[in-house]
């Protein structure tokens, strides 16, 4: 089974380098990192198309399968960390953004075992289905937590993984 995993296109909060809104959309560079990866990976027939449930990912996902007559299905546990219940985003929105996958924050979003253990659900859950290609679009977060996965890179409690970029993809298999 292949795995093609890819970061939404580029929001707003990038340029800033802080943490997204849940809010966010594509920028114009976003919505152009999309159409390239619907060149790129478009002749590509997948099984399955994932997707979180923020509209930068189902954006992203539904540029790059245009055309193809695939439902997307939108998977919550493809979601970038959850704030806890009460908090405001905003206490996140100024910090930097690759502070927030590592303790620092459990206090104001999802704490990083349970966030891990969720994707890992998830990605047990597909790896199951019996697909031979599927799709992913998710959040930095997120591709950081699947490459810990799949390369074991969960290290005292930290993903050391760097993720993905805006617009770009990683491959992995399942055999």
């Amino acid at each position: 089974m292949k795995i093609v995993v890819v970061r939404h296109g580029e929001v707003p909060s990038h340029k800033l380098r802080q943490a997204c809104a849940d809010n966010e959309t594509l920028t114009e560079r976003g919505k152009a990192q999309a159409r390239e990866l619907h060149k790129i990976l478009g002749g590509y027939r997948f099984d399955a198309v994932y997707s979180s449930s923020l509209q930068r990912t189902k954006d992203t996902a539904r540029i790059i399968t245009e055309g193809q007559g695939i439902e997307i299905i939108i998977d919550e546990r493809l979601n970038t960390r959850r704030k806890k219940k009460g908090m405001d985003l905003g206490l996140l929105v100024d910090k930097a953004y690759w502070d927030l996958h590592y303790h620092k924050y459990d206090g104001i979003i999802e704490p990083l075992s349970e966030f891990y253990n969720r994707v890992c659900q998830f990605l047990a859950e597909v790896t199951t289905k019996g697909y031979d290609k599927v799709l992913l679009v998710t959040h930095h977060s997120v591709t950081k937590a699947i490459e810990a996965y799949f390369m074991d890179l969960m290290v005292d409690g930290m993903l050391i993984s760097d993720g993905l970029e805006p617009g770009n993809i990683a491959v992995f298999e399942k055999k």
